[in-house]
């Protein structure tokens, strides 16, 4: 049994003001087709069951859930009590999963990223039969980097095991312009954040590196400590194997990652129909519920909702981040 984990947790903090605590960024429609949890629940029910798809997700985001998935069963959701990043979600489903399917294969994606071609599907395929004949083994996908990009995690490779399977050296946190360049040349892959490995493969791994979480207890969720797949176990385990894809793959981390996804005019600027601009080039602008006018202005993101209003160099989205939580630090909560 193969069983597909989507993870619908985190906060889209890159994404304020349209990505809020009540409605975060895998809950929006970016494109005028479908948000990007509906879009990624379609793109796995084009090839398998309804019944092979989980969701896990924050307790609070029940109602947003089963608003806009309704056709997943109540069974098939895995709430979290709080938000703790990757593993713990992880292994929560993987305790669940394996009581039900305890010979299954399990995938794991992510909610918010834009996954397009036909090589999705037959890299899955090379995953899982590699699975088969390694059991013990872990995989990542690697995607081939079109630019270097400053907002990815990078995959570099030790050895070529077979096709398109490679042995992982190591796992690269987000670089600087410079080391991503150096990354690139040295052949080195985007790390998709889409896994997949034998149910019991994982909770072996927890038990090893993570115990804290393979004994997890629900009732003390609150006292565990945050932690990435990535650092609690892909980082620190030897098994661990990277598939060389090339379709087309966006995590959307940032508002100039959706610029650059977005459509344009003749000047570069990315706007919606509420928008008027005039000798201004190379803008991001979102207004979707009054009009905007914009003259003599470059490269800036400027979302314009209707209680609140940001505007910040196109080169500084990610620090959008830093200014939610500098609002929640003093105590703008309301706004956020």
């Amino acid at each position: 049994m193969i069983i597909n984990v989507i993870l619908v947790g985190g906060s889209g903090k890159r994404f304020w003001p349209l990505s809020t605590q009540t409605k975060p960024k895998q809950f929006i429609d970016f494109f005028g087709k479908g948000s990007l949890i509906r879009l990624t629940v379609n793109r796995l029910k084009k090839k398998y069951s309804l019944e092979s798809i989980f969701l896990v997700t924050n307790k609070k985001h029940s109602k947003l859930i089963r608003e806009c998935i309704p056709e997943i069963a109540n069974s098939n959701i895995i709430y979290e009590p709080s938000p703790k990043n990757t593993a713990p979600a992880i292994a929560l489903a993987a305790r669940k999963i394996y009581k039900r399917y305890p010979e299954s294969i399990m995938r794991v994606f992510p909610a918010d990223h834009y996954v397009k071609g036909s090589n999705f599907y037959s890299t899955l395929k090379v995953a899982d039969s590699f699975i088969n004949e390694n059991p013990s083994s872990l995989i990542t996908i690697g995607i081939k980097p079109k630019w270097a990009s400053t907002s990815y995690g990078y995959i570099s490779l030790k050895s070529n095991v077979e096709k398109e399977v490679y042995k992982v050296d190591k796992f690269i946190e987000k670089p600087n312009k410079v080391k991503a360049k150096r990354l690139i040349e040295s052949k080195s892959l985007w790390n998709s954040g889409i896994f997949i490995w034998k149910t019991k493969t994982i909770i072996e791994e927890f038990k090893h590196h993570l115990p804290e979480l393979y004994k997890l207890d629900i009732s003390r969720w609150k006292n565990i400590c945050p932690i990435s797949i990535d650092f609690g176990i892909m980082e620190k385990t030897k098994n661990v194997f990277v598939i060389k894809s090339n379709f087309e793959w966006n995590d959307f981390g940032t508002w100039d990652a959706i610029y650059d996804f977005s459509s344009k005019d003749l000047n570069l600027n990315s706007k919606d129909k509420n928008v008027i601009a005039f000798k201004s080039r190379n803008n991001f602008v979102l207004s979707p519920n009054r009009k905007t006018v914009i003259f003599g202005v470059e490269d800036l993101i400027i979302i314009n909702m209707k209680n609140i209003t940001l505007i910040l160099p196109r080169e500084k989205s990610e620090q959008v981040k830093i200014l939610v939580e500098l609002l929640e630090k003093n105590k703008f909560n309301k706004l956020l």
